[in-house]
């Protein structure tokens, strides 16, 4: 089976799909087959629920602080699993808590807002903000939507926060500290804690 549990650090990521309506020009998949213990991140075909939750099982969670949906695609392009997946690790016996990182658009994807349903399921939710406005933001990460994703990425923030409280929002520090800095405002004014990720060129490991 390809790669559908990774190791990173002290967390456990699951790599249920490499879909995603986003094409962002710093996505690490652009420079990388893999990350942490995974050689390659690309999937020849999309696990079902029962091989991610049986794969989970075989590597076991001793040790690990969080298990996150993310890998070399956006989770919620499969929502319906991931959300049956999220509900049955829940039953395993000390399950860590479990934390989405998301790019916020799966309520635009799907026609209906999908924040009741995540926030059931996840401790916690990291939200790719990517830019601090939505020309910067639909340059950075073209999708079907232009402008509009970066309203509908807001939009899933504003109702996840009050829903789940350790949620987050990102950016890559290779969009520049100015940028940056318009962020942080952005996500003070939103009450939203901002996390800076660090940029990972091809060289890096």
């Amino acid at each position: 089976m390809d790669t559908a549990v990774y190791g990173y650090g002290d967390k456990l990521y699951l790599n249920i799909t490499n879909k995603c309506h986003l094409d962002c020009t710093f996505c690490i998949r652009r420079n990388k087959a893999g990350l942490g213990d995974a050689p390659s991140l690309w999937l020849a075909e999309e696990p079902t629920v029962q091989q991610v939750l049986e794969a989970v099982q075989a590597r076991g969670t001793d040790g690990v602080a969080q298990i996150v949906f993310c890998g070399y695609g956006e989770p919620t392009e499969r929502l319906h699993d991931m959300l049956t997946m999220a509900k049955e690790l829940k039953k395993m016996p000390h399950c860590p808590p479990l934390r989405l990182d998301t790019n916020g658009l799966s309520s635009l994807v799907y026609g209906y807002d999908t924040v009741p349903d995540i926030a059931e399921r996840f401790d916690a939710v990291s939200i790719s903000l990517n830019a601090p406005t939505a020309a910067e933001y639909a340059a950075l990460c073209p999708s079907p939507w232009g402008e509009e994703a970066f309203f509908a990425m807001l939009d899933f923030a504003r109702h996840m926060r009050p829903l789940v409280r350790d949620t987050r929002l990102t950016v890559v520090d290779v969009i520049g500290e100015e940028a940056v800095a318009q962020a942080r405002e952005l996500a003070r004014r939103l009450d939203i804690p901002l996390h800076v990720r660090h940029y990972q060129g091809p060289e890096e490991k």
